[in-house]
Formats: C-alpha cells, structure tokens, sequence
C-alpha cells in the first residue's frame, strides 16, 4: 500500500509540473488520453459526552481523526474508455497513516444513456449512498444511510462516527461500502423541462450465508425537473448552481445472504435469511433572490426476512440548508428509525444543527454542527437494569478540502 501511495505522490508531482500551477493537475498524454489527479482531506475534531461507565456522570471525549484523506486518480484512454482509481487513509501503522485503495473500476461509455462500469464502485442503493462526501450537508451522511448492505446494514451516530449497536445486522461485504462488480448507468433528456437516469447492477454482495453464493441485485431510477443531475453521482447541495427538483427510488436485493443460529442447545440450527432494501427519496434547490434553499428527504426499508428484527424497520430523514449570499449555510437535519423488535430495540431518533462557512464552495470550507442521539434502548443501565444513560451530544469542527 505504501509502494502505491508513493506512486500516487510522483504522479501528482508530474501533473502539478505539467500544468506549472496549483489550480489543476492534469497530464496529457496523446491522441485525446490523459491523467486527471485530485485529493480530498476532511479533518475533524468531535466532543461528545454520554454517560459511558454507568456511574451517573457525563463522560466527556474529544477526539482528533481525518475523516477522509484521498488521492484521486481518472485515467482518460479516449472518449469511450476510462479508468478511475481512490484510496483512502486508514489506521496508523508506525509514523503516519498507510492507505488502501477504496474506489477501482473501468468506466466504457458507449452513449449518455449506455455506460458500464467495471469493478468496485458505490452501489446506487439510495441517494445518500451515491452521494459525493466532497459535498455533503449536515457535516456527513444520516446514520440511516448505512441500513444498506455493504455499509453494514446499521445506523450510525455521533455524526457517523459510532455504531448504533441494537441496530447493527452485523453483515459487512469484502470491501465494505463499495461493492465489486457490474452497474448499468444511463441518462439524458426526456423533455424540456425533465431528465431521467437510471442504474442497474450486479454485485458480489455479501456472501455469509449457507454454502451459497448467490449475486446482488441493485435498481434505481431518477427523474429531475429544471435542471438535470446527469452524473453517476449527485451531490446534497450544489451552491446555488442549480434550480432542480429530484424525485428517486432504489431497490437492493440479495438471497441467502447470511444464516442465524435458531433451535435449542442441544439442537441449534442454522437458518439461511434474505436480503431487500428498499428506498425513496427526494430533492430540491432553489433560488430565492441572492439565496438558495436545499431540501432532500429520504426513507429506507430493510427486511431481514425476521431474523434481525432490531436491525429491521424503516427509517427516514429530511435535511436543509440555506445558502446565504454564497457564503454562509445554516442547516438543520433530523431522522429516526423504529424496528420490528419489540420493545422498541433498535429505535432511535438523532437531530443535528449547524453552520458552514464556504471559503472557496466545496473546495474549502468550514462546519461546525451539535447533534443529539436519542435511543430507546439504553445506552447504559445500572446494577438493577435502570436506564441510567439513553442519548449522546456530540459536538463538532471540521475542514473540508477538496479538489
């Protein structure tokens, strides 16, 4: 890993050489190829304070991380063909980080409405899934996000930070978040005033089940009114450079996609469990004046066929922000999910608030936000099985760099 982010290095240092300026990286090659470099670097520095060890007092952590430090690599062979390449940090060996490569496929682009991509990419499972993390709203994704399948089928909180363990189903893919294989994408026009686009996939999925070795299926469609959203990925907030409203539905499947020990002690069985999610969601931006209203909700459905009935349920969210004058955004965000276990294991609602100060758009900019987690399954309990602790407060800084 280290050999290949030293290559990465040289290769960034050549295109900053070839274009004698900071403000791109692009090496040509011939014949129309080339090499498109770019980075990503997401600092943050989060408090939070929960009850942690049960003896009646707030525990308060401050912890110091990158959320994500990226090299970006696009390979240009021709109009039809590309490749692109993304690694990720990931924990400290020695002095500094090593990194792995998160993002690796081949991209063959026949018309607008025909491409293929080849290897491990983003699985279009809902909108938050295929959403760019170099522009994001609410500091980061909603914990709900990750009910899909290779992002664990979980929620997350304390800004994505935690898992939620009552709602965790405990499946996890070979490269987690992304998944390996084949997706469909297309996208144009359909009138003046609308666009569509569409995406359909197979995966390797997640394969903990019975002996089988069944594939994932992956569908969504997008229909945008004004303007269109016509990349592979869509962003939570374009800045005002767009006027659109978005409307989109994704169905993820996988059979036998893990087994569950059923049965006594004496006779324990193991029992084979499927896989749907399904989700809708909507979005929208608009000018008002020298502002920008954002708005994008969503709803998701998981169903483990009853057998992680604390991971199952249906959970939603609704974010938005205002863009004043370019600059300054407040925004505000609130989701929940409520399972099928009983007792209301599982369930939980979270609510963030804050503001971002655009230094140069997505490019640069700072956030600072607070979100409060609220659980129905205690958190921590004392000597008699009383809920002493049910939510975390979190607060966070962070800088976002990206190009």
């Amino acid at each position: 890993m280290r050999r290949f982010s030293s290559l990465l290095g040289g290769l960034a240092l050549v295109g900053w050489m070839a274009t004698a300026s900071m403000a791109g990286a692009k090496l040509e090659i011939k014949d129309g190829a080339s090499i498109d470099l770019g980075f990503r670097v997401q600092h943050w520095t989060l408090l939070t304070q929960a009850d942690t060890d049960g003896d009646g007092k707030w525990d308060t952590t401050v912890n110091h991380r990158i959320r994500r430090g990226r090299l970006r690599l696009n390979g240009v062979v021709n109009e039809q063909v590309s490749a692109f390449l993304q690694t990720d940090v990931t924990g400290i060996a020695g002095t500094g980080y090593d990194a792995r490569v998160i993002d690796a496929y081949v991209l063959f682009k026949a018309n607008p409405w025909f491409q293929l991509y080849f290897g491990e990419n983003m699985v279009p499972a809902n909108r938050q899934n295929i959403t760019s993390s170099g522009a994001l709203l609410a500091i980061d994704r909603p914990g709900t996000t990750y009910k899909s399948l290779t992002w664990g089928g979980r929620s997350t909180y304390a800004f994505t930070n935690n898992t939620f363990g009552p709602s965790d189903s405990g499946l996890r893919g070979s490269v987690d978040v992304r998944d390996l294989g084949i997706t469909v994408f297309g996208a144009g026009p359909i009138n003046e005033k609308a666009s569509f686009k569409y995406y359909a996939g197979t995966y390797n999925g997640v394969q903990a089940g019975l002996g089988s070795d069944n594939e994932r299926f992956t569908a969504r469609g997008q229909i945008n009114f004004f303007d269109n959203e016509s990349g592979y990925y869509n962003s939570a907030c374009y800045l005002g450079k767009k006027k659109t409203v978005g409307i989109g539905a994704s169905v993820d499947l996988q059979s036998e996609v893990g087994a569950v020990t059923k049965g006594t002690e004496t006779d324990p069985q193991q029992v084979g469990f499927d896989y749907t999610y399904f989700s809708v969601d909507g979005f929208a931006e608009y000018p008002l004046g020298e502002h920008t209203l954002t708005v994008e909700v969503g709803a998701g459905v998981l169903d483990l066929g009853g057998k992680k009935k604390s991971a199952e349920g249906t959970g939603i969210y609704a974010q938005g922000g205002l863009l004043v004058q370019k600059v300054w955004q407040p925004w505000l965000m609130y989701e929940m999910f409520s399972s099928d276990a009983d007792g209301n294991v599982g369930n939980f609602n979270t609510i963030r608030a804050g503001l971002t100060r655009y230094l140069s758009g997505q490019n640069a900019n700072i956030k600072v936000g607070v979100e409060i987690f609220n659980s129905d399954t205690p958190l921590t309990v004392d000597a008699e099985g009383k809920t002493i602790e049910d939510s975390v407060v979190s607060a966070i800084l962070a800088l976002y760099t990206t190009y």
